[in-house]
Formats: C-alpha cells, sequence, structure tokens
C-alpha cells in the first residue's frame, strides 16, 4: 500500500491481531489481492532504527506470506520486543498472526 488513506483504512476498519514483537491489522479488500504496509513508530528509537525494522519485517513477511490472507489489506507494525529479535523470531512472530488471522477468516460450521 501506498498511499496514506489505504493505510488508515486499515486501522480504522482492521481486525487487530497480536503478540509480544508485532501487531498485525487486517482488513478485506478486493479479492485476489493482497497489500501489505509496514510501520514503525517513534518509541523504536532514530530513523535508521525505525528504516531497519520496517526492512526486517518486510522480509519475514516475504518468507512467510505463502498462501495467506488473500484479498486482504495489512499493515504490519513493529513493537519494542522486535527490536531485538532474531531474524528466526521475527519470522515465526509473523507466521503466528498470519495464521491467527487466517483461522479467525474462515467460518465456522454451525453448532460448535
Amino acid at each position: 500500500m501506498r498511499r496514506p488513506a489505504a493505510v488508515q483504512s486499515v486501522f480504522a476498519r482492521g481486525t487487530r491481531f497480536a503478540n509480544r514483537r508485532l501487531i498485525l491489522l487486517v482488513c478485506e479488500a478486493e479479492p485476489e489481492r493482497r497489500r501489505c504496509a509496514f510501520a514503525a513508530g517513534k518509541r523504536l528509537g532514530g530513523a535508521v532504527r525505525r528504516n531497519r525494522m520496517r526492512r526486517r519485517m518486510r522480509e519475514a513477511y516475504r518468507a512467510e506470506r505463502k498462501g495467506y490472507l488473500q484479498g486482504c489489506d495489512l499493515v504490519l507494525l513493529a513493537r519494542p520486543e522486535a527490536m531485538t529479535a532474531t531474524f528466526t523470531e521475527l519470522c515465526a512472530a509473523v507466521r503466528e498472526l498470519m495464521e491467527r488471522a487466517e483461522a479467525a477468516r474462515r467460518p465456522r460450521p454451525p453448532g460448535s
């Protein structure tokens, strides 16, 4: 996602999934399309640290996206705990959030 209005729309309408390292906001969008934005707030440090965190999140997302969340707009936010995580731990955090979000999208069978 490149437009700030699109990112703000996900913040306003999206469903939030979180763990101790990351927050994932998911909003239904056009079918067969998935867009993702990455954010790191000023609490994480200066511009160099925030940009590094966004690059690491982007790569972790690329490694773990597989077939999750088609037809959704996503925003991935870094928490301070993510700054000290190894890349493997970051990938695991992204995978966990994507799996939880995908499970929440699936319709539940009647009577469950």
